[in-house]
């Protein structure tokens, strides 16, 4: 028999709370799912790219053996301040036999061809910082013809020192007493000695690293980057940098070069990783950091001042496409979105909210189209 009103009053005044709440549902008076919301409004946002790295010395440059041989002493000790074609080691050549004349000749020839390339990356770098003093080209492109002189001097004086050598001349190491019978290590750049692996005693082969030197005061950051982030970055954009993920900024930058090398890495987790390699100039508060740190880094990709941004938890993905959850009249209306610049926790929506939408922040799994929601 049908209940009637008056009788499903009666009903309801004699019924427990739990009975009640029961019916309400049963007749679809459900207050709906309780959800984080927020409205957008347009504002300023940064697009930042997030990436680690480690600070180095700028400019660093590696000092190599080029003849077999034991190091019977070493002119200097790390932290020392070297100059352009000062002895930074002297040692004794295994096995020297007086030289034949091929091998003359090779060492002359070597040396020419270092000196003749020393001398056009000379030309090239004089060319390039007239052009900078006009305004027509970036400091970076002076800085790379810099680096690249430097170290076909560091060649040419290398070869020069090799070719003394198997002519059975040596420099004149003053400092020592004299010329000795030994090979001569020389520095290829002014600069400080930042690591010194070398010791006297070692017998060391060719191409072995002795001591790598470079300006303390003047550092770069090598950036590790997913590939998806690399086409937001371009030289010259600024970064922020951190010692700690979540500290406050320590130093500022700007990307300097894009290298042309990726590397593999591996997660803490033992994944390996495809990475592309940005190199950072530090521009301020260098005193900060050490060569060898660790850091955290956030590239500042692009900037605007009337962005509609939303938490980048209310964005998910649904039959192949970013969506997010609006609200409207109490329920939950699944809206498609596109995307722009994203920042930590942030994603700026260039396509599909207006400023005053109301989104849902988490969703989570639970919240489907048209669910009523407060």
């Amino acid at each position: 028999m049908p209940i009637t009103r008056m009788k499903l009053s009666s009903v309801l005044v004699a019924l427990p709370a739990l009975a009640i709440l029961a019916i309400l549902l049963a007749v679809g008076c459900s207050p709906g799912e309780e959800v984080e919301k927020m409205t957008v409004t347009p504002g300023p946002f940064e697009a930042r790219v997030r990436a680690r790295g480690e600070v180095r010395a700028a400019n660093l440059a590696q000092v190599f053996s080029e003849v077999d041989g034991q190091i019977i002493r070493l002119m200097v000790s790390e932290g020392d301040r070297v100059s352009p074609g000062q002895v930074l080691a002297v040692f004794d050549v295994a096995a020297r036999r007086p030289a034949r004349q091929n091998e003359i000749a090779a060492a002359s020839a070597t040396a020419g061809g270092a000196e003749a390339a020393y001398r056009a990356a000379q030309r090239e770098l004089e060319r390039l910082e007239g052009l900078l003093a006009q305004g027509a080209i970036p400091s970076q492109q002076v800085e790379g013809a810099r680096a690249e002189a430097d170290v076909k001097r560091s060649a040419y004086l290398t070869a020069k020192a090799n070719l003394d050598l198997v002519s059975g001349g040596f420099p004149d190491l003053a400092s020592t007493g004299g010329p000795i019978p030994s090979g001569a290590l020389v520095a290829p750049r002014e600069g400080v000695v930042l690591d010194l692996p070398a010791k006297e005693g070692m017998i060391v082969p060719r191409s072995t690293v002795l001591m790598a030197i470079g300006n303390p005061a003047r550092l770069e950051i090598i950036m590790d980057v997913a590939p998806s982030d690399l086409p937001a970055i371009k030289e010259g954009q600024e970064v922020s940098i951190f010692i700690e993920a979540g500290g406050p900024e320590a130093a500022r930058g700007k990307v300097q070069q894009i290298l042309p090398q990726g590397v593999i890495t591996v997660s803490p987790l033992g994944v390996k990783q495809s990475r592309a390699q940005v190199k950072v100039a530090v521009t301020e508060g260098a005193i900060m950091l050490k060569p060898g740190y660790q850091v955290e880094n956030e590239v500042i990709a692009a900037k605007s001042s009337n962005a509609l941004v939303a938490p980048d938890s209310a964005i998910f993905e649904h039959k192949g496409s970013k969506h997010i959850f609006l609200v409207k009249d109490g329920r939950a209306r699944i809206q498609p979105v596109r995307v722009g610049g994203k920042s930590p926790g942030k994603v700026e929506i260039v396509e599909g909210l207006n400023s005053g939408d109301i989104v849902i922040s988490r969703p989570g799994d639970k919240i489907n189209d048209g669910d009523k929601v407060r």
